[in-house]
């Protein structure tokens, strides 16, 4: 957990975390992990990205998968599973290109 803890927005693969894949699967079962369409998270991380997500939602409005990006100090390669699971826990809603708040942000 320390290794997907410690690069919160740029995770390493499962296979490149320095443990066997049996544990990374065993921490994802145990809520430590969350296989995100393949990439694996920390739970804290997602927590974290939520709530800096949630921040820029009430600043501005409306965000773009970019607003994101550069909010975590991401790549789009990580930044797009976190912003669908957003999307689908409903703290975003997908607008076209856009995200507005969705209806577990605490801000609709």
């Amino acid at each position: 957990v320390a290794r997907f803890a410690a690069s919160p927005y740029a995770p390493p693969a499962p296979d490149d975390a320095g443990a066997p894949i049996a544990l990374v699967r065993a921490c994802v079962r145990e809520g430590l992990l969350v296989d995100v369409d393949g990439t694996v998270f920390a739970a804290s991380a997602l927590a974290s990205a939520r709530d800096r997500v949630v921040a820029l939602l009430a600043e501005k409005g409306t965000i773009t998968v970019a607003d994101v990006r550069d909010a975590l100090g991401s790549s789009r390669k990580f930044t797009l599973p976190i912003v669908n699971w957003l999307d689908r826990n409903g703290v975003t809603r997908r607008r076209g290109d856009d995200r507005i708040p969705g209806p577990t942000s605490g801000l609709t």
